[in-house]
């Protein structure tokens, strides 16, 4: 069976969120933390196994429970930062220079998360 797409959700990411001010050591050890958690949750997804696509386009649906929680678009694709590293270190694609597009939809939705969705590139087989 061709997998051609993997998703995966959780709670908002916030360690990279530009907007918070915390001492550099914090942030590296939150940012750690969250990219760790990320790769775990790509790896169950995956059930392990590796594909290194070497193109892609990644889809974030950001949910909100209120319009406080929706971030401005940088913010919103700056928050998920360490989950699209996550991806990469679980071996879902090969680097993020491999990301072809992204799309950002934000809704308020009664919910905290935040899906992320990454698709083979059209035109490519793995």
């Amino acid at each position: 069976m061709n997998i051609t797409a993997i998703s995966i959700t959780t709670r908002h990411p916030v360690a990279c969120d530009p907007n918070r001010r915390l001492h550099w050591a914090k942030k590296a050890s939150e940012t750690k933390a969250e990219r760790q958690a990320a790769w775990a949750l790509w790896k169950g997804m995956s059930a392990g196994r590796t594909f290194r696509w070497p193109r892609c386009t990644v889809e974030i649906d950001w949910h909100a429970k209120d319009k406080r929680g929706i971030r401005d678009l940088d913010n919103t694709i700056a928050c998920c930062k360490t989950v699209m590293d996550g991806a990469e270190d679980a071996g879902i694609y090969v680097n993020d220079r491999c990301i072809e597009s992204m799309t950002v939809k934000r809704a308020v939705t009664g919910k905290d998360e935040v899906t992320v969705t990454v698709r083979l590139a059209q035109g490519e087989s793995k």
